[in-house]
């Protein structure tokens, strides 16, 4: 995985050691929730995730759903089909990156405070609408 977030995980590959004497026509990428959590690794019934020309080696699978564990695979494909597929060693939880929570929260905060950010806070308080003094 080079990427995961709330809502999408960006995976990535590299072509198959034999292409089967036959070019490469692309790479359908499958997604399936994961059975079982982290330690099982089990997957339910994979569906497409999309499919990428023969020359791209990444794909971002999309519509997944924050806090929830997912088994991705790829599978190659020349003119004869598609090969047996290659499947994450784990599955992986999809959440925000450590960090981005704390950033929106603050933001929804200013927000409801009524307080803009780079407004200048009322007389006799700060920016969080304490009192002080």
């Amino acid at each position: 995985m080079t990427d995961v977030g709330r809502d999408h995980v960006i995976v990535s590959w590299e072509p198959p050691d034999s292409d089967g004497n036959e070019p490469l026509l692309g790479y359908e990428v499958e997604k399936s929730a994961a059975v079982g959590g982290l330690t099982g690794g089990a997957a339910g019934t994979f569906v497409s995730a999309g499919y990428v020309d023969a020359g791209t080696l990444s794909f971002r699978v999309t519509r997944l759903h924050e806090g929830c564990d997912y088994v991705l695979r790829v599978s190659a494909e020349n003119r004869v089909g598609l090969s047996q597929p290659a499947a994450t060693e784990r599955p992986v939880t999809v959440k925000l990156p450590f960090g981005q929570l704390f950033h929106r929260l603050t933001r929804s905060y200013q927000v409801l405070s009524g307080i803009l950010p780079g407004a200048a806070a009322p007389a006799g308080r700060n920016r969080v609408g304490e009192a002080f003094g």
